[in-house]
């Protein structure tokens, strides 16, 4: 596998917001998004993120698509598994 190919980048995205979640001990629901199968162009997904981008995290009314955004949301706003 090329290690400059997009599904590796975005598999490590992706994987760096799961470690933050877990790092910061937060329960959540996750819903894998198949890029192949296009699933982040159905219309359930586009609602979320017009941007068809992965990862997505959703807080209340709060959704954010930008991968560095999360982790900077979840820094400012979870410590030990507790809204701040």
């Amino acid at each position: 596998m090329d290690p400059d190919c997009p599904e590796r980048f975005l598999l490590k995205r992706q994987h760096t917001v799961r470690l933050v979640i877990n790092e910061k001990g937060l329960v959540c629901e996750e819903r894998d998004v198949s890029l192949p199968l296009q699933e982040h162009k159905e219309p359930w997904f586009m609602r979320l993120n017009l941007g068809e981008e992965v990862p997505v995290f959703l807080h209340g009314d709060t959704i954010i698509s930008d991968y560095n955004q999360i982790i900077d949301y979840l820094e400012k706003n979870f410590v030990g598994g507790m809204v701040q």
